[in-house]
């Protein structure tokens, strides 16, 4: 995107490698950076507030235990050796799937950001046209389920409204630093849920099944 890979667009970026993501050691993750100084205090910080000039038992900061096992970095290694094939994969699955989708009246196939050229199929994001219906995303996710299709609702608190972040936010900012009111996150969590990543992994003959279930529902949405 913008002529940048993922993890490259900031400062640092995060990579996830809990269960649910297109690679996966169970759980932990990894930090890109090309700023030496702030590798080094990541490296700090998952390493028990060691520094890589110190003895083991010195720390110079107050540190975690995040470091990955040898194991997981196998894991990992193995998945990442097929990681072009399936990402290849999902988006031609995900083309198909945005194509014949396309004249479902209520359901809307999201698609990637103006610019993007190349995106890994995490996830398949789905838009509620709030125009014409009000069916709760979640009963649209149980009757997909119910047609043996992997789906979830994401996200259904916008994050500036979760305690935990908002409780964050307001200890390190000044007040009324973050909008109370974000329309196009409070729009996203009510409005948009997906498929997962797995359902863009089978036969094109698999996505069609998909957008038989979606058109089916799409199709009884007014009785949910």
């Amino acid at each position: 995107m913008r002529g940048k890979r993922a993890g490259s667009l900031g400062t640092a970026g995060c990579f996830s490698f809990q269960s649910s993501k297109v690679m996966t050691s169970g759980e932990g993750g990894c930090i890109t950076t090309d700023i030496e100084e702030l590798a080094e205090l990541c490296w700090s910080l998952v390493n028990c507030g060691r520094t890589k000039t110190a003895d083991w038992y010195e720390h110079e900061l107050i540190g975690y235990n995040y470091r990955m096992t040898e194991f997981q970095a196998a894991v990992l290694k193995a998945q990442l050796r097929r990681l072009d094939a399936q990402i290849e994969r999902r988006q031609r699955n995900f083309k198909v799937l945005l194509e014949e989708a396309s004249s479902l009246d209520v359901l809307e196939v999201v698609e990637p950001p103006e610019g993007t050229t190349r995106f890994n199929g995490y996830i398949a994001p789905i838009r509620l046209d709030r125009s014409r219906t009000r069916v709760d995303k979640r009963r649209v996710v149980e009757a997909l389920r119910a047609e043996g299709i992997p789906s979830s609702p994401g996200y259904t608190v916008p994050l500036h409204r979760h305690p935990g972040i908002a409780s964050y936010v307001r200890s390190r900012l000044r007040e009324g630093a973050v909008p109370a009111d974000l329309p196009n996150a409070e729009a996203a969590v009510r409005d948009v849920f997906w498929l997962q990543h797995v359902v863009l992994l089978g036969t094109e003959e698999d996505v069609l099944d998909v957008v038989r279930a979606l058109a089916k529902v799409d199709d009884e949405i007014e009785n949910l």
